[in-house]
């Protein structure tokens, strides 16, 4: 099913979505229970119970009994613990007699504190205290809902559920659904380079050369253009052979032209004092050597491609040189009806490969040769 490039980086990036949201979700889990909105509303609970209870006592003028009465009434109320001290910091009143005392909270000298208070116990409570106009201090506690027992609270799931979770859920979908999005647009620039390169690929057999324009990603840039470097060395390749036969072949017709044109003049006759003989079978023989050399030596023409070739250099007369040259062209020469003529100074000896210079000097003649001048004659100095 993901098979493809494509669906992977989609089903990768989902993947790392839904973990996100789950470290997220967990994290944020953990922060409810060692953190929990629960306690700011129990203080809200608290300082609403004070309030009420303030404007019950300053209203009225009440002795302790009847005090103790309004602070019964209001602690069922709000299903909360009140306790009462007296200027010497001494425990009056306590509506939970039974529990664990809570000591004194502190040294704090403002009208109204709040805070937590660990009871004899080591439970944690929650406090709004208010010292009264009469020196005493009044302590209105509840029970921490925080840490394990948060999670059977119904306070903490009806907050899940009605404030973390809607919010929590939307966001996780705009995120799995932007995840999504950007999975298929980094999926299309990654896979896009490569379907270019797997159709270039593919026209390769057809014979079709083209370049890829290097786009994407840096591996995929470096993909494109290994794959540029080796069309061109493929098509350099394919050129290389294509001129390797072409001049293997131009290399092999002159000397056989020369043989061939020779050898019919002998056959038909026009060759016949001796001397005329001796010098065309000379030519023939010469020329038969060079082609030999030449099938020995053919692979000197990838040689020359490759820059690997050796040149064959010792001492060279030229004039002699270009004799041969203009002898084994003197078949082409009467075959387009102009005449050769070598007309050259005394040339120094110099030291080269004979047979490359002879190869060099025979393809300005063959040019030269198949070119008739009006007056039937060409000069060659």
């Amino acid at each position: 099913m993901f098979t493809s490039l494509r669906a992977r980086l989609w089903l990768t990036y989902a993947i790392i979505i839904l973990l996100i949201l789950s470290i997220l979700g967990l994290g944020i889990f953990v922060y409810i229970i060692r953190n929990p909105i629960v306690d700011r509303q129990s203080i809200q609970k608290l300082d609403l119970a004070l309030k009420l209870m303030q404007r019950q006592l300053n209203e009225r003028n009440l002795a302790l009994p009847q005090t103790k009465e309004v602070i019964n009434r209001i602690t069922e109320s709000f299903t909360i613990r009140v306790i009462l001290f007296n200027p010497e910091k001494e425990l009056v009143l306590d509506t939970e007699q039974g529990s664990p005392s809570i000591p004194w909270p502190g040294d704090n000298q403002s009208k109204i504190n709040r805070g937590r208070v660990n009871d004899k116990a080591g439970k944690i409570w929650l406090y709004t205290s208010w010292k009264i106009s009469s020196g005493d201090t009044l302590l209105l506690t509840t029970p921490r809902q925080g840490g394990i027992q948060l999670i059977r609270s119904p306070q903490l799931r009806q907050i899940l559920k009605d404030d973390f979770l809607p919010s929590f859920l939307r966001a996780g979908l705009l995120a799995f659904f932007l995840a999504i999005l950007f999975a298929a647009c980094m999926g299309n620039w990654i896979t896009s380079p490569l379907k270019d390169i797997e159709i270039a690929s593919r026209s390769v057999s057809d014979g079709e050369y083209r370049q890829i324009p290097p786009q994407g990603p840096d591996e995929v840039r470096a993909l494109a253009e290994a794959y540029n470097d080796m069309v061109d060395r493929v098509q350099s390749f394919q050129q290389s052979q294509h001129d390797f036969v072409a001049n293997v072949s131009h290399e092999l017709k002159t000397p056989l032209t020369s043989i061939q044109g020779f050898s019919q003049a002998i056959q038909d006759g026009t060759v016949q004092s001796g001397e005329a003989l001796n010098k065309a079978a000379g030519i023939i023989r010469i020329e038969a050597e060079r082609m030999y050399r030449l099938v020995v030596d053919l692979l000197d023409l990838a040689r020359f491609d490759a820059g690997t070739v050796i040149l064959d250099r010792k001492a060279l007369d030229l004039n002699q040189l270009l004799r041969n040259v203009v002898n084994q062209m003197i078949p082409l020469a009467v075959d387009a009806q102009v005449q050769l003529v070598l007309e050259a100074d005394s040339l120094p000896t110099c030291i080269g490969d004979g047979d490359r210079l002879s190869q060099v000097v025979g393809d300005c003649q063959v040019g030269l040769a198949i070119l008739q001048d009006p007056l039937g004659h060409l000069s060659r100095g």
